[in-house]
């Protein structure tokens, strides 16, 4: 039983820290395209068929941080309910705070208070 538990952890762990796969520019323009457009359908869909990561970079930042510059508590729930993980941060070494601070995000702010609460 402990061989199987070490097993796990360290399969999850692997996966909770491997870094993602780069879109291509078409699947990045249509990830752009569907903040713009609060588009839910086309995250959850992409994300139910692991065509999308929840932890997906584009420019240098996950999708959560772009939820967050968006100012889109909906998109910032979604995601994290699909596994984004709270404390990835940017290429820059910026988290989540710094971005809603940054952008005067109040409302992606709000949501993120909720989920930590």
């Amino acid at each position: 039983m402990k061989l199987f538990t070490l097993l796990l952890t360290a399969t999850l762990f692997s996966f909770s820290t491997a870094k993602t796969t780069p879109l291509s520019p078409e699947q990045k323009a249509e990830v752009i395209s569907a903040f713009d457009t609060l588009n839910y359908v086309y995250f959850e869909t992409a994300i139910a068929k692991r065509q999308l990561d929840p932890n997906q970079f584009i420019d240098g930042k996950p999708l959560l941080i772009h939820a967050v510059i968006n100012d889109q508590p909906e998109m910032v729930r979604l995601l994290i309910r699909y596994g984004a993980r709270l404390s990835s941060t940017s290429d820059e070494g910026h988290d989540v705070d710094f971005y809603a601070d940054k952008h005067n995000a109040i409302h992606a702010k709000a949501e993120l208070i909720v989920i930590r609460a």
